[in-house]
């Protein structure tokens, strides 16, 4: 039992009760008061959420649409067939079902084509969107394009990968094709060692973004050029407005949006990096005035709510709980008197570090300071930034920032640099310090040196030689693949790679110079592989590529690129050196066994067939 005629007791319960109330009240006579600002507030930050929300999904639409025509142009001129049909005069017939092929497989495609260097289309397939038929266009209908300007920028700029059409309509024989059909055209110049040969160029039907923009109910969405003139539209009929001479132009209309454009719930997002093209497209979302007048009518009714319930609460928490605080206050102060005797211990043994929230070092132990290699001196005043390795991403750091500075508490592993430019890790436990008015007003890490644990974890999982990952993180990541296949039918597929006879290296040049090529060529896959391909040392002059979510065609087009690039590289001491590989696909019957089996089959297979090839089931 508290006997509040303590003295100190009974001052700080009042004087707790009489800050709860005084809190109630002010809280609940300000609500009224600053109602209309924090419902704008609110209204905006909902609408401007919304509008980057609905533009990353425009955006993410549009990529998909402009990258599968840039995928199916590449894939199309690095294929042998269509290699083998321009320079030894190969079979059209098989060239033109490579063009087949890749139009029906993207439904967004109405016109693929194959343009000489003279500008006479030599291939042209078509798909007639109406009846949803593709087919091949009759030599006799082929035409010589040499005078259209999209084969005549697209050769000016030769020395881009890919050439981007305006966003237009589509014309056939100088007449816009009715319906409207939106149209975004992707071309690319061929050239096979050194030679000239032509341009392949595909256009998109891009009526699923028109579809797409308008599918957004709060908000009217367009598309403009440069100059203003519309090109897709929420409102039908601003659509096009350049190309269909309407009186429609959104900079003329709106000549102050561009300045200001959040107070009239504007969005206004430029495209032009995603289209690169002349006409610089911007995006622009208008909020519709319903949607706005649903949200704020919403936040009224909340705000006259949240204020009775915090005059009420404030009351009623202020009884309930101002005992006990003033009781545990008192008790916080004789605990914290006492713990100043350990103060000084834990600077010495432990690492830790005071943040104030502009982000600079008030205070850093003894102990931190000896493994971090600088004074006390060095760092008050400083940013923590000044351990940053830069081996975490910025966006690691932001999190964290942000997860603190939310009042919660922040958990993980530092690789951090010291004065003296040596790597040490560190895990910390970041929280947030309050004053008396529950203001955060710093912020605490308590850190241990991990540094020891860590080089052993790289070590037992990293391949000495060649710094990429061993047999045992490969099996780890076959083993993982295996079972999610298993579970969820997620197809993976394994490359086994063998250094073409590496003995006579090893034998002609000596283990030391055989050591660099293992080296060397660690560092082509790691260079030369994707994001999400596992690369380690199988044994040997044996690597072992695992490419997840990928099935054998696209296993077999990495596997392909990476020997063509070891062909063509030159090795410091030995000069040339070519590769074998195998490669094969999980499949149901398999186990992890009978995969590896036939992965190596396949290497024995294109090793005993000539070498520097690649062979899949």
């Amino acid at each position: 039992m508290i006997d509040i005629k303590d003295n100190k007791i009974t001052k700080i319960f009042f004087k707790n009760i009489s800050l709860f109330l005084i809190f109630g009240i002010l809280i609940a006579s300000l609500t009224t008061y600053i109602n209309y600002e924090y419902k704008y507030n609110e209204v905006v930050k909902v609408i401007n959420k919304s509008a980057t929300e609905n533009y990353t999904k425009i955006v993410s639409k549009t990529k998909s649409l402009i990258s599968n025509g840039e995928y199916a142009l590449s894939s199309i001129q690095t294929n042998d067939i269509f290699i083998d049909y321009l320079q030894n005069q190969g079979d059209k017939k098989n060239a033109i079902s490579l063009f087949l092929n890749s139009i029906n497989n993207n439904k967004n495609f109405f016109q693929l084509r194959y343009i000489d260097k003279d500008g006479q289309e030599v291939i042209r397939v078509n798909r007639d969107t109406k009846q949803d038929i593709v087919f091949v266009t009759d030599e006799k209908d082929l035409q010589n394009k040499a005078d259209r300007y999209y084969f005549k920028e697209t050769i000016v700029n030769s020395n881009k990968l890919f050439w981007y059409s305006k966003f237009d309509l589509n014309m056939e024989n100088d007449i816009i094709e009715k319906p409207y059909k939106p149209t975004f055209r992707v071309s690319k110049n061929i050239y096979y060692k050194g030679e000239f040969y032509g341009i392949l160029i595909v256009n998109t039907d891009m009526s699923k973004l028109n579809k797409f923009i308008k599918s957004f109910a709060n908000f009217e969405i367009s598309i403009i050029d440069k100059d203003g003139n519309y090109l897709l539209s929420s409102d039908s009929k601003k659509e096009w407005s350049r190309y269909l001479d309407k009186p429609y132009n959104f900079k003329l209309d709106h000549p102050n949006i561009m300045k200001n454009h959040t107070k009239h719930y504007f969005h206004v997002h430029s495209m032009a990096s995603i289209f690169q093209n002349i006409d610089e497209i911007s995006i622009i979302l208008n909020v519709n005035k319903q949607f706005v007048e649903q949200l704020s009518n919403e936040n009224t009714t909340y705000l006259y709510s949240i204020a009775f319930i915090i005059f009420i609460a404030s009351i009623l928490i202020g009884l309930i709980i101002s005992i006990p605080t003033s009781k545990l206050y008192m008790d916080y102060n004789k605990v914290y008197q006492k713990n100043l005797r350990y103060m000084d211990t834990i600077d010495k043994y432990v690492l830790t570090m005071d943040v104030n929230t502009d982000k600079k070092i008030v205070h850093i132990s003894k102990a931190l300071c000896e493994v971090s290699g600088y004074t006390k001196e060095e760092l008050i005043g400083k940013s923590p930034s000044i351990f940053k390795s830069g081996e975490i991403s910025d966006p690691i750091y932001k999190e964290i920032w942000n997860k603190i500075t939310n009042g919660l508490i922040w958990d993980g592993d530092f690789y951090n640099i010291t004065k003296n430019k040596e790597y040490f890790w560190i895990h910390s436990t970041i929280l947030p310090n309050y004053d008396e008015t529950n203001n955060i007003t710093s912020y605490t890490a308590i850190s241990e040196d991990i540094t020891d644990k860590k080089t052993i974890e790289k070590l037992s999982r990293t391949d000495t030689l060649t710094q990429i990952c061993n047999r045992m993180v490969i099996d780890e990541v076959l083993e993982r693949e295996f079972n999610r296949f298993l579970r969820s039918k997620i197809i993976f597929s394994v490359i086994l790679i063998d250094i073409d006879k590496f003995k006579l290296v090893n034998d002609n040049y000596g283990h030391l110079i055989g050591d660099q090529v293992l080296i060397h060529f660690s560092n082509i896959l790691k260079e030369n592989s994707r994001k999400t391909d596992i690369v380690g040392r199988w044994g040997g002059e044996e690597f072992m590529m695992i490419c997840l979510d990928t099935e054998i065609n696209g296993a077999f087009q990495v596997s392909e690129n990476i020997r063509k690039i070891t062909e063509n590289h030159t090795f410091d001491v030995i000069g040339k050196c070519t590769i074998s590989l195998g490669v094969s696909q999980i499949k149901d019957n398999d186990n992890i066994n009978s995969l590896l089996k036939r992965v190596d089959e396949n290497l024995y297979k294109a090793k005993n067939t000539g070498r520097n090839k690649s062979m899949a089931d």
